[in-house]
């Protein structure tokens, strides 16, 4: 499926639940991120796109803030979690409050540089599964959690030596 059919399936979809639907905000704003990642910053301005960016911390705009966070990362996702768009890696790390360098700490990248090649720039470079994962799994798990795990990696590289 080529990406304008996705495009073009997705908003059907969007349409159908905006207008029958139980969470007419959520689709009203996933159809907006859904438009700015198919046509990027031709569709609205960036004043704009900021705005729905924030709308998550926004009372009384959260559904559509979080509509708009899917409809920009749904088209890179095929049924199984999807690579992000660098305006959907910048999103979640706004709406997480994640500096540059925490991100460079949770996605083991030597320094916030690094990340700043995901998530802007004329050509940014598209962040991997693994790392969408390791970003989320620092959000979900307790510190407990990830340094247990961490301590786990350690101790397998000592036998593979």
């Amino acid at each position: 499926m080529s990406k304008k059919q996705k495009f073009e399936s997705l908003m059907r979809r969007a349409d159908f639940e905006k207008g029958g639907g139980d969470k007419p905000d959520y689709w009203a704003g996933y159809t907006r991120g859904l438009r700015r990642a198919y046509h990027g910053e031709s569709f609205g301005t960036d004043e704009e796109h900021e705005q729905w960016l924030a709308a998550v911390d926004r009372p009384g705009y959260e559904e559509r803030g979080e509509g708009y966070l899917a409809g920009l990362a749904a088209l890179d996702a095929d049924g199984k979690p999807g690579t992000p768009s660098a305006e959907a890696v910048h999103a979640f790390l706004q709406q997480h409050g994640i500096t540059g360098s925490q991100a460079a700490r949770m996605l083991y990248l030597s320094d916030s540089r690094q990340v700043r090649k995901y998530t802007g720039g004329k050509s940014p470079r598209q962040l991997g599964l693994l790392h969408w994962f390791a970003l989320h799994a620092h959000t979900v798990l307790t510190p407990e959690q990830i340094a247990e795990i961490e301590a786990a990696m350690d101790a397998d590289l000592v036998g593979a030596e």
